[in-house]
């Protein structure tokens, strides 16, 4: 495969942050989930809607590059929640629209939280086969435009809402891809599953956003060692090929990026296995952001560079899983002058 590099990396994150203790104070989330969870602040956008947070990155991220829209020829857009349109609207097809790159093939991709990850890797292969040419991978989600609860509608996790975009290339850029891998647990999909398949009703609706019922069905079934268990071998999968492939085993990178779930799924599944690999750990900022769906990996590579902690040569660690099961790893080397 050609070398690929990440030229930029822009982000949206709404101004307010509302605090932990106030959603406590409010009944919204209970003192013993938010004691495990450790989260401190959740990003919540309070106007515009996923697609619109996303135009906004986008537009930054093309206006930094040395590219211009023609050269723009494969797009995605990545989202897991609601996007406020009717039944069959493509929401990359809009942000085509919107960005005037007809010329994109362009894809709207709703596979879980570790959608944007598995989109570089097509925007990689893309790339790879298809010199001179750029990929613009993006992802948005807003969690307050529906009946999903983000404090409460899952386990050990609260919802961020942010967009995030990043423009590729095999043109030397800041940010070089030394490593990506992914594997599936797909064993894992009945996590989100319910037993039975519903007909849509005003029962069925209202049970839509309740991903906590099927996660307990299949607690209830397995043990929660199974999930952790299947997830384990996948990760330590990553990880063992992550470090025959490239110097971590000696030479830590700077910066490891997980998802932003909560503090109880890090320390017992994520951390053990990770942590060492690298000196500091995004959960400093990801815990006053939340989980941003699908953004998480790439919005903390924007943060990084946009609080000015990224140093020549220092290398970064993304970590990406999401329902279904799929889990995947990136190394990146940022080398500004490039």
């Amino acid at each position: 495969m050609k070398q690929i590099y990440i030229h930029t990396c822009e982000s949206y994150i709404p101004p307010y942050r509302q605090p932990v203790q106030e959603a406590i104070s409010t009944g919204c989330y209970p003192q013993h989930e938010a004691h495990k969870d450790q989260y401190k602040a959740i990003a919540q956008e309070k106007n515009l809607w996923p697609v619109d947070m996303v135009i906004e990155c986008a537009k930054r991220s093309i206006q930094q590059s040395n590219f211009r829209h023609s050269q723009i020829s494969f797009l995605t857009y990545s989202y897991i929640h609601r996007q406020g349109q009717k039944h069959l609207w493509q929401p990359a097809a809009y942000l085509q629209h919107k960005l005037d790159i007809n010329q994109s093939l362009a894809v709207s991709v709703n596979h879980g939280c570790n959608s944007m990850m598995l989109c570089a890797k097509l925007a990689m292969d893309h790339l790879t086969a298809n010199d001179n040419e750029v990929a613009l991978i993006t992802s948005a989600d807003r969690f307050n435009t529906s009946d999903f609860d983000r404090w409460q509608s899952d386990y050990a996790v609260v919802y961020g809402d942010a967009a995030v975009a990043a423009l590729l290339s095999t043109h030397p850029g800041p940010f070089e891809i030394l490593h990506f891998q992914h594997c599936a647990v797909s064993e894992l999909e009945i996590m989100h599953r319910q037993s039975t398949p519903k007909i849509e009703t005003q029962v069925a609706h209202d049970d839509y956003y309740d991903t906590r019922s099927a996660k307990k069905d299949y607690l209830n079934k397995h043990g929660k060692e199974a999930f952790i268990l299947n997830m384990q071998n996948a990760l330590q999968s990553l990880k063992k090929t992550l470090m025959e492939e490239t110097s971590l085993g000696t030479n830590k990178a700077k910066w490891l990026v997980l998802p932003n779930v909560g503090k109880s799924i890090l320390s017992h599944l994520y951390e053990p296995i990770f942590l060492e690999l690298a000196e500091r750990n995004f959960w400093e900022f990801g815990q006053y952001i939340g989980h941003a769906g699908a953004s998480d990996q790439f919005l903390g590579l924007a943060l990084l560079k946009e609080k000015e902690l990224l140093k020549p040569g220092d290398r970064i660690i993304l970590i990406g899983a999401g329902a279904g099961f799929s889990c995947s790893t990136m190394l990146i080397e940022y080398n500004p002058k490039i």
